[in-house]
């Protein structure tokens, strides 16, 4: 890997990294409405 593709790897490891931020989180989110669905059920 040359120096000079350096910034643009960070790059696209920052975006990847954001995608999978917000994966975690909508799961998240997903999992609390699945907990309190089914306790209040």
């Amino acid at each position: 890997m040359k120096i000079s593709s350096a910034p643009k790897f960070t790059k696209s490891v920052k975006k990847l990294a954001k995608k999978y931020k917000k994966l975690v989180d909508d799961l998240e989110v997903l999992d609390d409405e699945l907990q309190n669905g089914c306790s209040s059920r």
